[in-house]
């Protein structure tokens, strides 16, 4: 199974782990981790999730989150025509939303 992980989830172990919520997230996030060392998981990598990691402040957590790329069995990269695509759907809302005000 392939699982791509968001800079929160990532972050959450690096988070206060006083309430609850945040301790049962990183449990979870770590039962995960072991999946992927393990191999039962394949992780997924990507340009946005790179990308998003560069601009965290705190470069012990940077690098933390950044070791896993080379973990990660499959990277995704910037496609131009998905760009493109994103783009006409954005532009598509924007006007339909102009209809109605």
């Amino acid at each position: 199974m392939r699982i791509y992980l968001d800079l929160c989830t990532f972050s959450r172990p690096f988070d206060n782990q006083n309430q609850l919520k945040i301790r049962l997230e990183t449990e979870a996030k770590l039962f995960i981790q072991q999946g992927i060392i393990n191999g039962s998981y394949e992780l997924v990598w990507s340009y946005i999730l790179e990308y998003e990691n560069n601009q965290n402040k705190f470069d012990d957590r940077r690098n933390a989150i950044y070791d896993w790329k080379n973990i990660a069995k499959i990277h995704c990269v910037e496609m131009i025509k998905l760009l493109n695509m994103r783009n006409y759907c954005i532009r598509i809302i924007f006007e339909q939303r102009m209809l109605y005000i």
